[in-house]
């Protein structure tokens, strides 16, 4: 499991189906290594170009914490339009956002990959990449930090072979088919492996 993430033990679906519930949805978290993703390929790399040649006024920005926080309300209603008819999701207020993945997502972000990019100045995409911060908080850990303490900078130093996980990813509906998505990903791609294994 991941910090942050939904986890239920391995006993859990027999337990729940001893009560009378059935699985409707599964839910999986995955890690990835920079081995695990294959080079750009030429045909990859032609389609990427030509959809950046379409994309006027498009800009691809490094998601920083003043850039977090400076956009915050933007964030918050560009996740509340691309997930509003994803299962499991509860829409929340403003307010509740601000006060949780507002605050944590800041702390917790490796802002040189994590990313947003903007059309005509308006934010349609993002990416939150966090490391995986678990040697760091697991039992017996050398250097046990508490999830609520945990803080990209003081802390990204302390990880062996540091894992990325990737925490959110959304592009707004209106650009969801004209190649927003493979842009930011194959800039992540490019510079993953100046930092992760």
């Amino acid at each position: 499991p991941f910090q942050g993430e939904p986890y239920n033990p391995a006993y859990y679906p027999e337990l729940l189906a001893g009560l009378g519930y059935t699985l409707d949805h599964d839910y999986c978290t995955t890690g990835t290594t920079h081995a695990d993703l294959n080079p750009l390929d030429d045909k990859t790399k032609e389609m990427l170009d030509w959809t950046k040649k379409q994309l006027a006024n498009f800009e691809i920005l490094h998601l920083t914490k003043a850039a977090w926080n400076a956009n915050l309300q933007r964030f918050y209603e560009l996740i509340e339009c691309m997930f509003a008819e994803a299962w499991c999701y509860a829409g929340i207020t403003f307010e509740q956002f601000s006060a949780s993945v507002g605050k944590s997502f800041p702390r917790l972000l490796d802002s040189r990959l994590s990313l947003y990019c903007t059309i005509h100045g308006e934010i349609m995409g993002f990416t939150v990449l966090f490391p995986d911060y678990g040697q760091l908080l697991c039992q017996g850990a050398a250097h046990r930090i508490e999830y609520s303490q945990l803080n990209y900078d003081e802390h990204f130093k302390l990880l062996k072979e540091p894992r990325l996980l990737v925490k959110t990813i959304g592009v707004h509906p209106s650009v969801q088919k004209i190649g927003v998505y493979p842009l930011m990903a194959s800039k992540i791609r490019a510079e993953f492996g100046a930092y992760y294994h």
